[in-house]
């Protein structure tokens, strides 16, 4: 009860402060009799008022001097009420505006920006001729951002091995002073294969000097790991059947493409894989991008 007095006491007072204006500057019985506010100048009556209003915040301050010890502390604790709230986005911070209930001492809050929600809605292949992109969107604000994929490589082109001509057979024999020397048909060794080497070592050899890798890698056969882009049958490659199989995988966060020929024999197998899957196959490397006589391994 003790409490519940003063307050209604300190209440008392701040109306008073809120009408005070009306009270000493109206044309009322009551300004006549003050010294500064009977003269009716401005200067002596804002003087005044600010006397006014200056007793009033010390007579309110020793009222609430008067309150409990419990009530005290209960207003060092202050109960705050949520007031208003600004939600943030995806780039801006919100806030939560707070008031207490006890003092009127307000407090704010700060909400920590969303960040956006990126997800892909298009997709754009790459051709020989043209860049792929793929489109992201943002989920809650619509920001959309591109990013763009680098063209295929084209195939390396071959030159028809020279036609081999045939010895005229004769059967009239040829006399002669000197023994006829006869050149040895060279032996064509099948092309090594080197496990050992990867496609990532291969690749970053023909980006550095294409003559140097090609001293050390072509026409070697070795195995590689990827994952299947596109197939055709179609091309210089695949006039007597087969499939040539556009491949891609990732080196050191790049995508690279490049291309794998594979023969008539292995057209059974090529049935079995599909678009989209990853496959080991083993072939001969004539660069980075062209692989010829490709065998599916796995």
């Amino acid at each position: 009860m003790h409490d519940f007095l003063v307050n209604k006491v300190y209440g008392a007072i701040i109306l008073i402060g809120m009408i005070s204006p009306y009270i000493f500057l109206s044309n009322t019985p009551l300004r006549e009799k003050l010294p500064l506010f009977k003269k009716h100048k401005a200067s002596s009556s804002a003087l005044g008022m600010i006397i006014v209003l200056c007793g009033l915040m010390i007579i309110s301050g020793v009222i609430n001097g008067f309150h409990s010890d419990e009530y005290l502390k209960d207003m060092e604790n202050h109960a705050y009420l949520e007031v208003s709230r600004t939600e943030p986005s995806c780039d801006e911070s919100g806030v939560i505006e707070y008031v207490c209930d006890y003092c009127g001492i307000t407090d704010s809050e700060t909400i920590d920006a969303l960040g956006h929600d990126m997800t892909e809605i298009s997709r754009k292949e790459p051709t020989q001729d043209t860049e792929g992109e793929i489109v992201y969107q943002c989920s809650l604000c619509d920001k959309k951002d591109v990013k763009v994929i680098e063209k295929l490589p084209k195939p390396t082109e071959t030159s028809p091995p020279e036609e081999t001509k045939e010895p005229i057979e004769t059967s009239e024999s040829i006399e002669t002073s000197e023994p006829i020397e006869t050149a040895e048909t060279p032996v064509t060794e099948p092309a090594p294969t080197l496990p050992d080497v990867t496609f990532e070592d291969i690749y970053k050899a023909y980006k550095s000097n294409e003559l140097v890798a090609d001293d050390l890698y072509k026409g070697n056969r070795y195995q590689v790991t990827a994952t299947i882009n596109g197939m055709s049958t179609d091309g210089l490659f695949n006039l007597t059947g087969g499939a040539t199989l556009t491949m891609q995988t990732n080196v050191e966060g790049t995508i690279v493409f490049f291309y794998a020929e594979f023969e008539k024999d292995q057209e059974e197998a090529l049935k079995q894989v599909i678009v989209g899957d990853t496959i080991t196959f083993e072939g001969e490397c004539l660069s980075h991008g062209m692989w010829s006589e490709c065998e599916i391994v796995k």
